[in-house]
């Protein structure tokens, strides 16, 4: 072979080595591609774990707290009975009954009430600081047995003092009348004044209140 036809035949040579590495570049290149993405990959799975993550949270709870309250009570006025008088039963007219004659004169009389006032009363005193109204129910007995009842009514102002009077009067038109028979009295009291008291006291409830409160969740973090 002479110089002028091996020139031709180098340059083919030349021209396929530079094909055959370029191929052989390329595909070095890609296989170490592959291989670097594998590796992070795997990095990335070793390096994930769980933690508690904290977070507020908003909760309602119930407390028991002290309030001032008024409370009320309903109570008697003070007051006291004094001078209680049953005073003696006093006879106003007289007549005579004769039952026997001897020769039309009368020989066995008896003198006999035909007319007859009964009083009984007592005092009232209001001891208090307010004003008030009492009822008083005067009983007058004859014989021990309920003959009549006054209901006597008066209002006092604070700190005074008043009277309560019944005055009873019984007929009679022989000796066995109701004018000659034995009478007692006395009183009971049918209503007694009262009044509100109120003071202040310490009550205690239930409220609902809020709170924000720290919490804990757990997450996956990786680096």
């Amino acid at each position: 072979m002479n110089k002028g036809q091996s020139k031709p035949l180098i340059v083919v040579i030349l021209f396929l080595f530079l094909i055959v590495a370029i191929f052989l570049f390329y595909a070095g290149s890609q296989q170490k591609s592959t291989v670097t993405g594998n590796v992070i990959s795997d990095l990335s799975q070793q390096n994930c774990q769980e933690v508690q993550v904290p977070y507020d949270y908003v909760e309602e709870y119930q407390e028991t707290v002290p309030y001032t309250a008024q409370k009320c009570e309903t109570k008697n006025l003070v007051y006291s009975v004094t001078n209680e008088k049953w005073n003696t039963p006093a006879c106003n007219q007289w007549s005579k009954k004769c039952d026997d004659k001897f020769l039309g004169i009368p020989t066995h009389c008896t003198d006999f009430c035909t007319d007859k006032t009964l009083s009984y009363s007592l005092d009232i005193n209001n001891l208090d600081e307010e004003q008030g109204s009492w009822t008083v129910n005067i009983n007058f007995y004859k014989q021990g047995t309920t003959y009549k009842t006054y209901p006597v009514t008066q209002s006092l102002y604070p700190k005074t003092t008043k009277t309560f009077t019944a005055v009873l009067k019984v007929t009679g038109d022989s000796p066995s009348g109701d004018a000659n028979q034995e009478f007692s009295a006395d009183y009971s009291l049918k209503n007694i004044p009262t009044k509100q008291v109120c003071r202040d006291i310490t009550d205690y409830k239930e409220v609902t209140k809020t709170r924000t409160v720290t919490k804990y969740r757990t997450e996956t973090k990786c680096d």
